[in-house]
């Protein structure tokens, strides 16, 4: 069994917004640093669809995936390139996803690419806006973050889960023009059901599924797509289990995102966002016209038992470009029936927070080279409709 370095929050702690876009708060404020076991799940590459860790119950899975830039013509620098990823590279994370999950459609929404060891505040926060927009223009989609003469962003050591319930339902409203069309027929249902007194917290127990008609929320999902550009020698990416991670773990966090250019105003709106909806989100109010706005996401205080088995930590250890983790963000349809599932097995539920996508955390492996180049890596955020 590997070893490995988490940092978490210390309960009860203040956590305060950071300015910087994307970012989580300051490293100062994940204190609580425990050395933890983690799995090697390297086997399960070569079980293809048999792995056993998989989306629906894990919130994460992994596969052999090669890619065409791995071959000639292209070579390492074409992992680089803005065009070359836009046009052979997310194609392929679109089939793949939709092979795994069985979505009717997909649109990726941005891509990432890590080429620096951890900073606080790195080129997430110089997002390139790209040529000068007119006032019609929604800017583009997907967005490139790290492709830019800033530089690569960094890997972000601090468990963390990108989107609450709330954050993710968010995003799909203000992030991108685009990604609030393509996801019209859930912001619609949302909305219908928000009109008519329904919380935030209770869409969950409004969920559709992928059948026909016109009651209930239609499945969504948002997904990464995590590839290394080399070996992994340091700074490997961990990741939980949707399975037993206590939701009482869990802590709300607000991050800053950028917010679309001329969304329809019937899709970006956020209907009665009051604090006694939103799981104790630090977010009261939402600027309809501003150029950010704030997404809910998770942190998380260290598991009670100081062993991490709650925590079920895994990695592929030393993961090669040819190997790819499909990271569970957020999916309706698991907010909608782990809760049961999990109460059912063990009765260990929290009522203020429903369990949606996997808590990960770049670590430091026990024995790695502190001194050896940055782990490189290329992260495609995807998003599935059913």
């Amino acid at each position: 069994m590997h070893r490995g370095k988490f940092r978490y929050v210390t309960k009860d702690t203040c956590l305060s917004v950071n300015p910087n876009l994307y970012h989580l708060p300051p490293l100062s404020s994940f204190n609580d640093v425990l050395i933890l076991p983690v799995k090697d799940i390297r086997p399960s590459l070569s079980l293809g669809d048999t792995s056993p860790y998989i989306l629906p119950y894990h919130g994460f899975t992994a596969r052999l995936h090669p890619s065409r830039l791995h071959s000639p013509p292209y070579d390492r620098s074409s992992w680089r390139k803005q065009e070359l990823i836009k046009t052979v590279y997310m194609p392929e994370v679109e089939e793949l996803v939709k092979k795994l999950t069985g979505c009717k459609s997909t649109l990726v929404e941005s891509a990432v690419l890590r080429t620096n060891v951890h900073s606080e505040v790195d080129s997430l926060s110089k997002e390139d806006p790209g040529a000068d927009l007119s006032d019609e223009d929604a800017g583009p989609c997907p967005r490139m973050i790290g492709f830019s003469s800033a530089g690569g962003a960094s890997p972000a050591p601090k468990v963390h889960l990108d989107f609450s319930p709330l954050g993710a339902r968010t995003h799909i409203r203000k992030y991108h023009r685009n990604l609030a069309i393509a996801a019209e027929s859930v912001i619609q249902a949302e909305n219908k059901l928000l009109k008519s007194d329904v919380n935030w917290n209770e869409l969950k127990d409004h969920y559709r599924g992928t059948g026909e008609g016109d009651d209930g929320v239609p499945r969504f999902a948002l997904f990464s797509v995590w590839r290394p550009l080399k070996t992994v020698h340091r700074d490997p990416l961990g990741l939980s289990t949707c399975a037993s991670f206590p939701t009482s773990d869990y802590v709300p966090v607000d991050i800053v995102e950028p917010t679309g250019r001329n969304i329809p105003p019937h899709l970006s709106h956020i209907y009665a966002l009051h604090q006694d909806s939103i799981e104790g989100h630090q977010q009261t109010t939402v600027n309809e016209k501003a150029a950010t706005h704030l997404s809910n996401s998770y942190v998380a205080c260290a598991p009670s038992d100081r062993d991490g088995t709650g925590h079920g930590w895994h990695f592929i250890s030393k993961q090669e470009p040819t190997e790819v983790l499909i990271i569970q963000l957020f999916d309706n349809e698991m907010e909608a029936t782990m809760a049961s599932r999990r109460g059912n097995e063990d009765g260990a539920v929290s009522s203020d927070i429903s369990v949606s996508g996997v808590m990960h955390s770049a670590f430091e492996l026990e024995g790695q080279d502190e001194a050896g180049a940055a782990r490189e890596s290329l992260e495609v955020r995807i998003v599935a409709f059913w």
